[in-house]
């Protein structure tokens, strides 16, 4: 698919790079810094993939770290270039770039939701009646945007190449009514058709359950098929998103995540709750249509 690159995931794969030769060679980032005579943050920035190398930086360090072999030299450079390519995202005005940018290259998503359906598995008008709400408001050619933007994320559940998701969803996300009885009985229809595919299993946990454990925030494990980029947790916080990479942080959330998995109904059964749902809300229709 084109736009599947991500120099997001360019600049992290450098980055894991740089890093291992560093460490290589001995060196301190404080000590390539004062070789490079930059400053310390760029050096990390670097390595952690919240900048891009110019070919410059590229050839600078491959002399420091002693890199001689022209293929591991080209690697270096490619990714480097790579890196510094806009996204197909960058077009949109969008404040959760720096997520959209992993998700377009993941192998593998896993979500639980609390509040509201996935973004992955949103409709149209139940991202409108989200995105009408937010604070401060956001002007209409932004909301247009969005809804683009987050309609094109969702093909990559369509494409040979593209993301395999799994959805824990809280029935509260499918019961507030966001947009009216029209919009949210399309959108529960939607995660029905969703889960269909074989590339998306989507589970829901039930009212019955009560409360369980780790009932909180929502959060995303991002994983990817290149073994230079590490996986991602993304937490879900009031103001903004949290990136965690450390083999603690991602080990802790993924044991909250099959929890929720062993609370939530199977996926057949999570289907035929669904189905029960989107007929309240036709009823509802139906009521205030005097049908």
């Amino acid at each position: 698919m084109a736009g599947r690159s991500s120099p997001t995931l360019r600049r992290r794969e450098l980055g894991r790079l740089l890093r291992q030769l560093r460490e290589d060679q001995g060196l301190t980032i404080d000590e390539v810094a004062a070789q490079l005579m930059c400053s310390t943050s760029k050096v990390s920035r670097l390595e952690t993939g919240l900048a891009g190398a110019t070919p410059r930086d590229i050839r600078d360090l491959c002399a420091l770290y002693e890199v001689t072999d022209e293929a591991e030299r080209q690697q270096l450079m490619t990714l480097a270039r790579e890196a510094r390519q806009p996204g197909w995202w960058e077009k949109y005005d969008l404040s959760s770039a720096p997520y959209v940018s992993l998700e377009t290259e993941a192998a593998w998503v896993s979500t639980y939701s609390l509040p509201v359906v996935p973004a992955l598995l949103q409709t149209e008008g139940y991202a409108r009646a989200i995105l009408e709400v937010e604070k401060p408001p956001l002007d209409p050619m932004a909301i247009e945007q969005r809804i683009e933007a987050r309609l094109r994320r969702q093909k990559l559940l369509t494409i040979d190449d593209g993301l395999f998701a799994r959805c824990i969803v809280d029935e509260a996300a499918l019961r507030r009514p966001i947009g009216g009885s029209v919009t949210m009985r399309d959108q529960v229809v939607r995660f029905i058709e969703a889960a269909k595919p074989t590339k998306l299993i989507s589970q829901i946990i039930s009212f019955d359950v009560g409360p369980y454990s780790g009932l909180g925030n929502s959060f995303t494990v991002l994983q990817f098929a290149s073994p230079a980029v590490n996986d991602v947790v993304c937490v879900e916080r009031v103001l903004a998103k949290n990136y965690l990479e450390s083999s603690t942080d991602l080990g802790r959330r993924r044991r909250v995540f099959r929890r929720r998995q062993s609370v939530a109904l199977a996926p057949e059964d999570s289907a035929v709750m669904v189905e029960k749902i989107a007929a309240t809300y036709w009823d509802r229709y139906s009521l205030t249509r005097g049908f």
